[in-house]
């Protein structure tokens, strides 16, 4: 993916915009500003990847934030809220962390850009949502994308309470986030809140090799907030796809709302 032209939000009202909904705030105009990129892609012409700002739950009531506004190859077209980036490599976002249950934000500097640096920002539990798009990049590889349906007031309400929440994708479909992936397929969960202490993942797929039972031993999974160390796989590994001690593929997640 080339880097994104930028579209700087103090700009916000310059982008051959047709409604008022979609400018920058100011005083008594917090309630006028948007709740999401989708909404500035549907009101407004613009088709420029870059920073603009949308009304949180914050204490300002707005924060900036990068919306993906043209077409993403898996996703479709532009509209896309980022609400959060995971480095593999750290323990930052791993399944028990609590950036996946509580309001906090995390190095939100790094929410402006596709740049490989964590973040969580306030769209976690202020954007709602009908679908998600999720990428991940493997070292020095194009991120590869895939979509997810599903509705929410936000993904902090989908998410946090921990209930696993299947969702309609196959195995295939989770791995085409990573060349070269794998999972057990034979008994899987996937979708929020999968597994469990043997493999886990906040979004993702676990898998084990038998038919699902009482105790199913997941040792594969392909997710992001992902932990687990059953059969020699990583447990530190937070974003990409672990089977066994076969396959450890550590990558960079994007996590989008629309």
């Amino acid at each position: 993916m080339l880097p994104p032209r930028k579209v700087q939000s103090l700009n916000q009202c310059d982008c051959s915009c047709t409604s008022e909904s979609a400018c920058r705030p100011g005083q008594d105009s917090y309630d006028r500003l948007p709740i999401s990129c989708k909404e500035i892609w549907k009101k407004t012409n613009t088709r420029v990847d870059g920073i603009f700002y949308i009304r949180t739950g914050l204490p300002s009531r707005y924060e900036e934030v990068f919306c993906h506004m043209t077409p993403i190859n898996g996703c479709g077209d532009g509209g896309w809220t980022l609400v959060m980036k995971i480095d593999g490599q750290k323990k930052t976002f791993t399944f028990d962390s609590r950036y996946w249950t509580d309001n906090v934000t995390y190095n939100v500097a790094g929410g402006t850009s596709l740049e490989k640096v964590e973040t969580k920002l306030s769209t976690y539990w202020s954007t709602p949502f009908t679908r998600l798009c999720l990428g991940m990049n493997y070292k020095n590889e194009e991120a590869k994308w895939i979509s997810l349906s599903y509705s929410g007031s936000s993904l902090w309400h989908v998410i946090s309470n921990g209930t696993y929440i299947p969702t309609n994708l196959t195995a295939g479909e989770w791995k085409k986030l990573l060349v070269n992936s794998t999972i057990w397929e034979n008994c899987t969960q996937q979708g929020f809140n999968s597994g469990n202490e043997n493999a886990r993942a906040r979004i993702g797929i676990v898998g084990y090799e038998s038919r699902c039972g009482a105790a199913n031993l997941f040792k594969s999974r392909i997710g992001f907030g992902a932990s687990g160390n059953w059969y020699g796989m990583n447990n530190d590994n937070s974003c990409g796809n672990e089977y066994e001690a076969k396959v450890s593929i550590v990558a960079f997640g994007y996590i989008f709302v629309q």
